[in-house]
């Protein structure tokens, strides 16, 4: 176990080991040496510690946070080893000395030794590698209809200017390693010393150059610090989302109480789980939780992580996080196919079991249909109203449907109720299994016919969209009347043309050959 040291290099915090840390010593106090004495040196120095921490935080990440000896090894060998270097040799040729496979990333900046105005031209120019004074003159011809002029400041306020020797070095796409800088801050320090001469003559223009350059300056330093506050809030914004989204999710799926259970603005509320549960075998509702969670909820982790990173400024791609989040964003994807296709499979048959009744209605012409009391109350929670909705009391739930009424013309001289109970299965034998087991009731008193307003399921039946329809046969010549409240269930009748469904109920209707008639006087 190696001892770990915190160190602060051009602002910047990095954990480094201890062997690292004494190389890293050593090259920076030869640094020193070489250079503390010379007038430009302390910015030589600056710069090239600069390019270290530069360096060392492309060499770290979420998974390797500390500085190694093969980082600086590498580090240095990127910026050379400073004690070949003697004055007597030219910097171009100490340069040559440490060629390496440096990635070399050209950046946008404003060149301040190249510039009339505000650098644009020169730094472009310096970016794609042309003559500066070909960049001028294209900006010069999209002038004469002003978008030059507008282009033109718009750059010179987003683009920072090249002002030390690292950046220029950017610019320009050369390696930034320490011969390289030196050989930059001497030819600033050298310009420098030729401007002197005749400054005075020059002092009114580059007065007005530089308060348009310093007004731009603190123009594009506004900006971007608007834009880099407009990034932390959306930062904020992505992660509170996201989060929100995961709690809720939780919550929906295993709790009554969540904000977004299965009714939870009723009077009853229901997990998803719970009602998954009706449907789907309990193994089966666990990795259908982890598939959705996988497929759903990795890109909203995705999306907090993108957050942390734009309140935090964290740069740089990790892929290895990326990696772990597409594989299993995948598998979440493969586990819902597979529990797709397992259920599925209970769903691909029809089965149905028909009953046949005859009715009577002790010596009366007119039947009288009515509804059971409603022993659920509506406290219940709806999925589908005539095939799928759930109720529970005392901990146990119960999955039942609302059934479908029609009246049609009966083919013999007596009252007929038929019952059609229908319902899917992995097979035949199930579906007709499943369709036997549905459980509704009826009463005959008299001449009334008393319907339960709900089928119901067996206990721990689950839902194969199991549905009842009851079909009441009335003779010709003979009459009907239905409750009025029973409007919400009846499906179809028979009846003259132009008379609505939905008017059916609270009258007494005569069949004849070709439909209800409407017996007068009889609105109940």
């Amino acid at each position: 176990m190696k001892k770990t040291f915190t160190i602060n290099i051009s602002g910047q915090i990095f954990h480094i080991d201890e062997d690292a840390y004494e190389r890293l010593g050593k090259y920076l106090n030869s640094i020193n040496s070489r250079f503390s004495n010379r007038e430009e040196g302390a910015e030589i120095i600056s710069d090239v510690e600069a390019r270290i921490a530069e360096l060392f935080r492309e060499r770290t990440s979420d998974s390797n946070q500390v500085i190694t000896m093969k980082d600086v090894g590498s580090v240095i060998e990127i910026m050379g080893e400073p004690e070949v270097f003697s004055d007597e040799e030219p910097v171009e040729n100490n340069e040559e000395k440490y060629q390496n496979d440096e990635k070399t990333v050209k950046r946008v900046y404003r060149d301040p030794d190249d510039q009339i105005f505000g650098g644009v031209c020169g730094g472009l120019g310096a970016y794609f590698g042309i003559d500066p004074v070909i960049v001028r003159i294209i900006f010069v011809v999209l002038a004469i209809g002003f978008i030059g002029f507008w282009i033109y400041l718009i750059l010179w306020a987003i683009t920072p200017k090249a002002n030390s020797a690292r950046e220029k070095l950017h610019m320009r796409g050369e390696k930034i390693n320490v011969s390289n800088i030196e050989k930059t801050i001497k030819e600033e320090f050298a310009n420098v010393k030729s401007n002197l001469k005749d400054i005075k003559k020059k002092k009114p223009y580059k007065d007005a150059r530089n308060f348009f350059d310093d007004s731009f300056e603190n123009v594009g330093h506004g900006a971007r610090s608007f834009f880099r506050a407009a990034l932390y809030i959306f930062g904020v914004v992505l992660v509170v989302t996201g989060l929100f989204f995961i709690i809720s999710f939780f919550s929906t799926y295993y709790s009554e109480n969540g904000i977004f259970s299965m009714g939870f603005w009723s009077s009853d509320s229901y997990s998803l789980a719970s009602v998954l549960e009706s449907v789907f075998m309990s193994s089966n509702v666990t990795m259908l939780f982890i598939g959705i969670f996988f497929l759903i909820g990795i890109p909203v982790l995705s999306m907090i992580f993108g957050g942390i990173k734009l309140i935090f400024n964290i740069r740089g791609k990790n892929r290895l996080v990326g990696s772990i989040f597409l594989i299993f964003w995948i598998l979440g994807f493969i586990i819902l196919a597979v529990v797709g296709i397992s259920e599925g499979k209970n769903f691909r048959f029809k089965g149905k079991e028909i009953q046949n009744y005859a009715i009577s209605t002790n010596g009366s012409d007119t039947l009288v249909v009515r509804m059971m009391p409603d022993k659920l109350n509506d406290e219940y929670f709806a999925v589908s109203e005539h095939s799928f909705n759930i109720f529970e009391e005392n901990g146990e739930r119960t999955v039942f449907g609302r059934p479908k009424v029609s009246v049609s013309i009966s083919d013999t001289k007596e009252y007929e109720i038929v019952i059609k109970k229908r319902s899917r299965g992995k097979n035949r034998k199930n579906a007709n299994e499943n369709s036997s087991e549905i459980i509704y009731q009826w009463n005959l008193e008299g001449n009334q016919l008393i319907l339960d307003q709900y089928f119901f399921l067996l206990k721990d039946e689950k839902w194969r969209k199991q549905e009842v329809e009851i079909l009441l046969k009335v003779p010709v010549g003979k009459a009907i009347y239905i409750d009025p409240k029973m409007n919400d269930i009846i499906n179809d009748v028979v009846n003259k043309p132009g008379v609505p469904v939905e008017e059916i109920a609270g009258k007494t209707w005569v069949m004849r050959e070709d439909g209800l008639g409407l017996m007068l006087d009889t609105v109940r």
